[in-house]
């Protein structure tokens, strides 16, 4: 009886044992699996309703109802200030307008959204302290995409004298940035306007005039509207990092004279320096033709 007792212990405690190997087993697979399939983004995550656009959306737009849609997006992916439902943009019965260009797909947030306290989307790009000006520029330059909303540029004014009627040419205000190039107000949905877009000629478009938006402060306004109402306002495009303000003295026209003159003395100098050395080159070469024939002379040597 005592051995069959126990070798009955024996057996309970040989099961409780394989169960225990058996649980540690299973459970270590689960970790093992559990692993495989996160490291093969096959792990399901939880998904959130989006309001996502179906087509591009351009600054200052307002955006309308066909052009939304809801889709699901994992939640560790869900953009800060993403908004979940279509209705809660109409409630007030106006289409919200687009402070930035949104791309097809993207998700609406609330940051990339007009607010209706600070005025009209383009109101909202101005910083405070700042004014936005228009000014008219070659449309030839615009369709070049030369200019481009967020570019950084300098304004040069082209004004007469009314005292010695001199026409001169001076960088009035540097490094000011370009809020929108006609109706574009950003630079993801901006596309240089065709020659003949709208059904209109290409002479037509050339003799018009592109309208650019730029940020200046209250004082260089005076100096843009003025120079554009007394002449005419060019914005040479520059390097946005450069910051580094710029001396000028401005040009004239008898200046621009002198340069050209400086410039074709130092060419016809420069041609003469040419000739001059080539002419030397042609003195040291020794005359091949006029070179006396030396008389042929014979060796003999003695037995």
């Amino acid at each position: 009886m005592d051995a069959t007792e126990s070798n009955r212990r024996l057996a309970r405690a040989g099961a409780v044992g394989f169960a225990v190997i058996a649980i540690l087993c299973a459970g270590f697979a689960a970790f093992l699996a559990s692993r495989i399939m996160q490291a093969r983004g096959l792990e399901q995550e939880r998904k959130l309703p989006v309001v996502v656009t179906t087509r591009a959306i351009g600054a200052a737009e307002p955006i309308p109802r066909d052009a939304l849609k809801l889709a699901s997006w994992p939640e560790s992916n869900l953009p800060p200030g993403a908004l979940s439902s279509i209705e809660g943009l109409y409630k007030d019965g106006r289409a919200p307008v687009a402070a930035a260009g949104i791309q097809a797909g993207e998700p609406i947030v609330r940051a990339r959204l007009a607010d209706p306290a600070r005025g009209t989307a383009m109101a909202a790009l101005v910083q405070p302290g700042y004014r936005a000006v228009a000014v008219k520029v070659d449309n030839a330059i615009a369709r070049a995409g030369l200019l481009y909303p967020g570019a950084s540029v300098d304004v040069v004014g082209t004004v007469r004298d009314s005292k010695t009627f001199v026409v001169s040419s001076r960088i009035l205000v540097e490094n000011v940035r370009v809020l929108s190039v006609e109706a574009r107000t950003d630079v993801e949905t901006y596309r240089p306007k065709a020659a003949a877009e709208n059904g209109s000629s290409a002479t037509s478009q050339e003799r018009q005039d592109a309208v650019v938006t730029i940020e200046v402060t209250p004082e260089q306004s005076e100096l843009v509207v003025l120079a554009e109402r007394e002449g005419k306002v060019d914005l040479p495009l520059r390097n946005a990092s450069d910051v580094a303000p710029v001396k000028t003295s401005g040009v004239t026209p008898s200046r621009l004279a002198a340069v050209g003159a400086a410039a074709s003395a130092a060419h016809a100098s420069s041609a003469a320096t040419a000739e001059q050395r080539e002419a030397r080159r042609l003195r040291r070469r020794p005359d091949e033709r006029a070179r006396p024939q030396a008389p042929g002379i014979e060796t003999y040597r003695a037995p």
